[in-house]
């Protein structure tokens, strides 16, 4: 079954409950199937032994880059723990990547651009059963894609908020198009 639990978990004891009750009630291998996710990821105090336990039962953290600075990022994923992000409210994800990427309160928990993409789209539709469709660009899955304003894996972390969509597509159908960016962009 797809149910999926999703959790919003905060304080320093309420994780280890949590996980104590996950491992008495089932195995890691029924827990991924059901792919639980911890909202927000406000866990800032999580110990080494509870991040094996998240990994173990396949817990994904759903980062909310604007309310959780101080929480661990790079760490989780180093130890194989899937982090997608969840924007909570913020409507332009370039916000999220710039802090993600270079915001965190303890810098070595800073994650890459191309992790933080891979978070917003890859990770993020696994997260909602949906991997088969979307995601990633492959052939038969749905044609999900934006054409950007800039590059941004290439420009300063301070430009990344003013990037915009010049043409964005979902299901393959057109559904924005900025004629004069896109006519500027073949002109270069």
């Amino acid at each position: 079954s797809k149910t999926q639990l999703m959790m919003h978990i905060v304080g320093d004891s309420s994780l280890s409950v949590v996980l104590s009750l996950m491992k008495q009630m089932a195995t890691g291998e029924i827990w991924k199937t059901k792919r639980v996710r911890i909202e927000h990821n406000a866990i800032a105090t999580i110990t080494l032994a509870e991040e094996r336990v998240v990994k173990d039962l396949g817990i994904l953290m759903m980062h909310t880059p604007k309310y959780c600075m101080n929480s661990p990022i790079r760490s989780l994923m180093d130890q194989g723990i899937m982090v997608g992000i969840s924007p909570d409210g913020e409507t332009n994800p370039f916000v999220d990547i710039m802090i993600i990427t270079s915001g965190q309160t303890d810098p070595a928990e800073n994650i890459t651009r191309e992790q933080a993409v891979i978070a917003y789209t890859k990770t993020n539709a696994y997260a909602e059963f949906a991997e088969d469709e979307k995601g990633t660009l492959s052939t038969g899955k749905l044609a999900d894609l934006t054409v950007l304003s800039q590059d941004i894996f290439t420009i300063p972390n301070g430009k990344l908020p003013a990037t915009r969509s010049i043409l964005t597509m979902v299901n393959g159908k057109v559904i924005f198009q900025d004629s004069e960016s896109l006519k500027a962009e073949m002109r270069n």
